[in-house]
């Protein structure tokens, strides 16, 4: 076993438990209780030797000390130990000093002992090592000057004298030496420890400077002593500012950046870090300094003191702005196509009825006129056969027009819009009951808006023919009015009649597919919705105002459309 790990002296546990100067001082220790021992051994055998039994019993307290010391130091109570040998130790060494005087040089061990004294005790008990240095020196002036009572000075023989002095000197100065060793021994492995930590430190802080770089985190220090909050030049970077812009940076400063829906959340997690010492980690939106947000991970560690207070908070702050809109987008998608195959078996189930339906009736049509001979009612038939198929017709067309919106790109053109309002009135002119109703339009001659010409035709088209197909014909004045106006850069359009109207309840379901307001509805369901769906399309908005008996007004608002933005059919 080698004294450098200080296992002779100390138990596996008390080992594992002290650090590496401990296990120094306590071999130093060890190593001084073992030279009293041996010491004393000697001089018990040199006083039997030459019939002198007059100090032997002091020999023997130190013996017993020492052998205390020892014991003490494997339980690991290092500073008892050290105590339980230096007093008893030194007041032997003060009662022995008086007896013989300078004769036998027995003084030289309170030089010794001073040195070993400052060396097992160290810096860091600077107190036991300052008052048992002193006690030292107090002992060595009372043993010189005074005589100790009860004891006095023996008469010793030469032999005996020269003997003592020689021991005695040779255990002061290599007991010195010894301490001296190993101060200078606990001096190098502190300065290899050192050199070795600061290596290691130097190492770790390029490879964590890498790893910032690489990672493309900003490192943040929130000092709550004087809250101010310091900054690394990648977090000044990503935001937009300039070098020194972001200096007199407080917490609250930068609460104050972030997005306002996500304050309330951030907040929190700060103040349950600060008071439970939860995880701080929060996705949020911090705004630059050109006033656009960006999403950014910021994380955090906070450091108390002995009151539980958050004194001290080291953080980074992480880009991911591509991230957080790439998962938008992807959320935006699923919910499309959670939408579409809701739609599609809706569209599936109902198409096959809404078929199926005209198919039948036509079919049931032709075996009644199989069956009769008179002209009137096969002319009847005739008529009733060709409703059906308009319908199938008309139904088909409303397919048509909902894939197109679905499938096809858009293309964006100047359209005036008095000419385009025009030619949907003339599609409807054989339309069944047109000529019942008045229809006036209210568009300024010059309103133009970039947009998807065919895909407004359609929506206008729905829209008024709903209004001619639902109006009522018993009022005094059946009328439907067409208005146009611009406002900023948005074209609101407006169809208004004095028909029906709608009762409330259907109104937030009015634009779902296959929905019918009422059961006396002979349509596909589908014309409102492609209504909505081709709006939504041209980045626009509809909204109804209706009321049963008064009638409905269905209100457009359809920006300017970018041509960079979109991919033509």
């Amino acid at each position: 076993m080698k004294f450098d790990k200080g296992r002779l002296f100390l138990s596996k546990k008390a080992f594992a438990e002290i650090t590496e100067p401990d296990r120094q001082r306590v071999i130093l220790t060890g190593l001084g209780a073992s030279i009293v021992i041996a010491v004393c051994l000697f001089f018990i055998i040199l006083e039997l030797s030459l019939g002198h039994l007059d100090f032997i019993p002091f020999y023997g307290v130190m013996i017993v000390f020492s052998m205390v010391c020892m014991i003490l130091l494997r339980k690991g109570k290092l500073d008892v130990a050290k105590i339980v040998f230096i007093v008893p130790v030194l007041l032997m060494i003060a009662i022995l000093a008086s007896i013989e005087k300078q004769a036998t040089g027995g003084y030289l061990y309170f030089l010794a002992a001073g040195v070993y004294i400052v060396t097992i005790f160290g810096y860091e008990k600077i107190k036991y090592s300052v008052i048992f240095f002193l006690f030292t020196v107090f002992l060595a002036f009372v043993s010189y000057f005074y005589t100790i009572e009860p004891f006095q000075p023996l008469v010793l023989s030469q032999r005996y004298i020269d003997t003592s002095y020689v021991l005695n000197f040779t255990v002061s100065l290599f007991s010195s030496l010894l301490a001296i060793y190993f101060l200078m021994r606990l001096n190098i492995k502190s300065n290899e420890h050192l050199i070795k930590t600061s290596k290691e430190l130097k190492e770790s802080e390029s490879k964590f400077q890498l790893a910032i770089q690489g990672s493309s985190a900003g490192i943040w220090e929130w000092d709550g002593k004087g809250d101010r909050i310091h900054v690394s030049s990648k977090i000044t970077q990503l935001f937009g500012y300039k070098v020194g812009e972001l200096s007199d940076l407080t917490l609250q400063g930068m609460l104050n950046i972030l997005h306002p829906e996500d304050l309330t959340e951030a907040k929190k997690m700060l103040l349950d870090h600060f008071k439970y010492r939860t995880p701080f980690a929060v996705e949020c939106r911090a705004r630059t300094k050109k006033g656009n947000y960006i999403w950014v991970l910021d994380t955090g560690q906070a450091e108390w003191d002995s009151t539980g207070r958050a004194v001290r908070m080291v953080g980074t702050i992480l880009n991911i702005d591509e991230r957080k809109r790439a998962e938008g987008q992807i959320k935006k998608q699923n919910e499309l196509l959670e939408k579409a195959n809701q739609e599609l078996d809706r569209f599936v189930y109902s198409t096959s009825h809404d078929l199926k339906a005209p198919l039948s009736s036509v079919q049931g049509l032709i075996s009644i006129a199989e069956l009769t001979q008179d002209p009137e009612e096969r002319q009847k038939i005739f008529g009733l056969m060709k409703g059906r198929i308009s319908n199938l017709n008309a139904f088909i067309a409303d397919i048509t027009n909902y894939s197109r919106n679905s499938r096809l790109g858009i293309t964006i053109e100047k359209v005036n819009l008095l000419d385009l309002v025009t030619d949907v009135l003339q599609d409807l002119e054989h339309f069944e009951n047109r000529n019942r109703v008045e229809i006036e339009t209210i568009i300024p001659e010059e309103l133009e808006i970039d947009t998807d010409k065919n895909r407004l035709k359609v929506i206008l088209s729905n829209l008024v023919n709903n209004a001619i197909k639902y109006h009522n014909y018993d009022s005094n004045n059946p009328k439907i009015e067409i208005k146009a106006s611009q406002k900023g850069d948005a074209c609101i359009i407006e169809i208004l009649d004095n028909g029906l109207g709608i009762a409330s309840e259907h109104h937030q379901h009015l634009f779902d597919m296959f929905y019918r307001a009422t059961e006396k509805s002979d349509g596909s369901g589908l014309g409102l919705y492609i209504v909505k769906e081709t709006v939504d399309k041209l980045s626009g908005s509809i909204t109804l105002n209706s009321e049963v008996g008064a009638g409905s007004a269905f209100t457009l608002s359809l920006p300017k459309l970018n041509p960079s933005n979109y991919t033509a059919a």
